[in-house]
């Protein structure tokens, strides 16, 4: 009786090795010719549930694993993404710096040019008032 108690106030968190000893002890009972066939039963429905509870819990801290790699996987992709952003905003700064010298330049060039025409009319003036002071009558 005090055996069947055990088996009825079994819980969820019980050890497997107690249940194996319950098994042996039923066992020995049935060698003395007791009826033990619905404990054993019992007992052996609650070790394959513990041995399922046991790869189940397996199976959870797996899927546990997987997600945390997961879960550093996208972390680090999150921060690759805000290394490129802050580099695209780094990039579009040069391109806006670089932009103002080229206009500066172009602005410069334009000047220049204007410089080079003014002084090429004036060269050329000096020129013409050689050749007409050369080809003068005397």
């Amino acid at each position: 009786c005090g055996l069947l108690e055990r088996v009825e106030n079994l819980q969820l968190h019980t050890p497997k090795s107690t249940l194996e000893r319950l098994k042996e002890c039923f066992a020995e009972l049935d060698k003395h010719g007791f009826d033990v066939i619905t404990p054993i039963s019992r007992i052996e429905m609650l070790l394959s549930l513990k041995d399922k509870q046991v790869k189940r819990l397996e199976e959870l801290n797996d899927e546990e694993k997987k997600m945390t790699e997961e879960v550093n996987k996208k972390e680090k992709v999150e921060e690759d993404l805000r290394d490129i952003e802050r580099k695209i905003l780094e990039l579009r700064s040069q391109e806006t710096e670089l932009k103002e010298k080229k206009d500066a330049s172009e602005k410069e060039i334009a000047k220049m040019q204007l410089c080079v025409s003014t002084l090429d009319k004036k060269i050329q003036d000096v020129e013409v008032e050689f050749q007409m002071i050369v080809s003068a009558p005397w």
